[in-house]
């Protein structure tokens, strides 16, 4: 089937100036997305965590560990990082 509506072009024109668009994307799609550009790997302390959402416009030229930092920042999300190996884990409200 096909399904006619609008979109935000910006969304997939974004890579051409250089950024990450992601809309309410789940921790797992923008994990995948930054495995391929920064070469490295994703491990998940559970599956749960793989669904948390993100939204929000992010600079390519920003190291990994300054994406990690800003994701941290606005989801209940905690990256680990050992060598190419990254384990993204959720934070509980007693961690915190």
């Amino acid at each position: 089937t096909v399904k006619v509506g609008k979109v935000d072009p910006y969304t997939y024109t974004a890579w051409k100036d250089g950024k990450f668009v992601f809309e309410d994307a789940t921790i797992e799609a923008i994990m995948t997305r930054l495995e391929r550009w920064y070469d490295i790997d994703f491990f998940f302390t559970s599956d749960n965590v793989k669904h948390f959402a993100f939204a929000g416009v992010i600079n390519k030229e920003y190291s990994a560990n300054k994406i990690f930092s800003i994701i941290e920042k606005t989801t209940q999300v905690h990256f680990s990082v050992n060598g190419r190996v990254v384990t993204v884990s959720e934070i509980n409200n007693k961690q915190k």
